[in-house]
């Protein structure tokens, strides 16, 4: 279930591609940070799948976003949104967000 509440939080939230590429936005590079170095890898193999495809997504999409000025604005509050969500429905990986 946390699998699945994380991918949809994921996909509402959407964004950009790789880890190499950061948004500019720090509130959202945290998450993308947090979310690919400790909640795929402390996540149960059956479910790393979707959480990296997961990830994928909100990467490749808040990178698209973050490539206006506009779209920083927009994204610096969603991402703290964001953040705040999956450090809730997330608790259990004890990540620091």
């Amino acid at each position: 279930m946390r699998a699945t509440l994380a991918f949809g939080l994921a996909l509402s939230f959407a964004v950009s591609p790789a880890m190499a590429q950061e948004t500019g936005v720090a509130p959202c590079d945290k998450v993308l940070k947090t979310y690919e170095t400790c909640v795929i890898p402390k996540s149960p193999d059956a479910v790393k799948p979707q959480m990296k495809t997961a990830f994928d997504a909100m990467r490749t999409n808040w990178l698209a976003v973050a490539a206006t000025p506009d779209g920083k604005k927009q994204l610096a509050g969603a991402c703290e949104q964001a953040s705040a969500q999956m450090k809730q429905q997330l608790a259990s990986l004890n990540c620091t967000w």
